[in-house]
């Protein structure tokens, strides 16, 4: 050992301490940041006319709806997130796949349901999770991959049980985002 600390997946590590620091600053009830919140992390009837609106599309995904949120998103994205990033081989390749994700979870929800607000990562943990699944190690059946699609069931079960306890569930929307972010992702893979 040479005493070096080695970052294993640095896009998934920088995405959850961003997520951590918005819950802090939506958290915070600091009157400062009370137009910063709704506008970064919570598109809410985007107006497509208003370019600097359309960040808000990508950047809901950092602000989460509560603290229960934030932490099963948290472990699922860092217990499965660097097994996804050195599986696609490029951090770059994992930030597309996110980017992508949060995007088209913005969309969709714009256009699905725009008369309420949407935060939180679920598409991502979504995404990441599924492509930890899908994509092969090698040539060899890894337990990774076991693990990575058993962690995947039961996400997807705790989410789809919050269908029945929330009238305004948006997990639709991140799940045709987490969908659509596969996709890149196994493209990019290729």
């Amino acid at each position: 050992m040479n005493g070096k600390l080695k970052l294993i997946a640095p896009v998934t590590l920088i995405f959850v301490v961003l997520c951590w620091v918005a819950f802090g600053i939506c958290a915070s009830q600091n009157p400062y940041f009370n137009d910063i919140t709704p506008y970064f992390f919570a598109p809410y009837q985007v107006n497509f006319n208003e370019p600097a609106q359309l960040v808000r599309l990508i950047t809901h995904v950092f602000g989460q709806t509560n603290f229960n949120e934030l932490c099963v998103n948290s472990i699922i994205i860092l217990a499965v997130g660097q097994i996804a990033e050195k599986k696609m081989k490029s951090p770059l390749n994992i930030l597309a796949v996110m980017i992508v994700s949060a995007l088209a979870t913005g969309l969709v929800h714009t256009f699905w349901r725009p008369d309420i607000s949407m935060s939180g990562c679920t598409c991502i943990a979504l995404a990441i999770a599924a492509l930890g699944a899908i994509i092969p190690d090698g040539d060899q059946f890894s337990i990774s991959l076991v693990a990575t699609f058993f962690v995947f069931l039961v996400f997807c079960a705790m989410r789809i049980r919050e269908i029945g306890l929330s009238e305004s569930n948006v997990l639709f929307s991140h799940a045709i985002g987490a969908v659509i972010g596969v996709a890149i992702g196994a493209l990019l893979h290729k």
